[in-house]
């Protein structure tokens, strides 16, 4: 699981601290969209990159119906990933389609 996360107090206090027109909720809002635009591309590395047999971990993971998608802290947090029990050793490199 890769988890990418900023901590809305740093970014109040960036806001205070800089001439910047922009309020606290704009940098949040402006953050969350470069975190899901982030969050996107890792979920389309990682199917790209994944071995595939039968389809299933590469579609179990970001939106399938076995992944770990979840929206936190404003949307400065996502958290993704795959339910399937072999995933971890797909990651491990225990692969007959990808060593």
């Amino acid at each position: 699981m890769i988890e990418l996360k900023v901590d809305d107090s740093e970014l109040k206090s960036l806001t205070r601290n800089t001439q910047s027109a922009m309020t606290i909720r704009q940098v949040i809002k402006s953050a969350g969209a470069k975190v899901k635009s982030v969050s996107l591309a890792v979920e389309k590395r990682v199917k790209q990159e994944m071995p595939v047999d039968t389809g299933r971990a590469r579609a179990s993971w970001g939106h399938g119906d076995e992944s770990i998608w979840r929206v936190e802290d404003h949307g400065l947090t996502i958290v993704q990933g795959s339910n399937v029990p072999y995933v971890p050793i797909l990651n491990a490199g225990h692969s007959q389609q990808a060593p």
